[in-house]
């Protein structure tokens, strides 16, 4: 399997189109989830993160590259999935430094705007990153 790259002026739209979807094609009582990494990391680490996230990630993950930072789109996958996705990433790196930050549809919005707010939240609090630096 091998995950889909976009371009991160894509980022915006993609989540619209997978929130309307679930919106249009979930019911209420099971409701699809969607969860959003963000993963900043040193520059001499990006190439490896690359390869290893296009190798292990499912054909409808989509991956947004920039420079030393990612997001993840990982449709169908709750927040238990995305933690994993740390874990896994700081064992293959053998490093505790990535800065990986986790947002989850419905648990921590239910619209994009939502999701993101939520989003940066994690990401100020726990890195003091400010993701209005790289995608708004």
């Amino acid at each position: 399997m091998s995950a889909i790259r976009m371009n991160i002026v894509d980022l915006h739209p993609f989540i619209d189109s997978q929130i309307s979807r679930i919106n249009r094609y979930s019911s209420e009582s099971e409701k699809e989830t969607l969860t959003i990494v963000f993963i900043k990391a040193e520059i001499g680490t990006i190439s490896e993160i690359v390869y290893m996230l296009q190798d292990n990630l499912r054909d409808a993950d989509v991956i947004f590259h920039k420079d030393d930072y990612f997001f993840l789109v990982l449709p169908e996958t709750d927040s238990t999935g995305g933690l994993h996705i740390e874990e896994v990433l700081k064992e293959f790196l053998d490093r505790k430094d990535l800065s990986v930050g986790i947002a989850t549809l419905p648990e921590d919005g239910k619209t994009k705007e939502s999701l993101l707010d939520s989003l940066q939240a994690v990401c100020q609090s726990s890195f003091n990153i400010d993701l209005k630096d790289y995608i708004y």
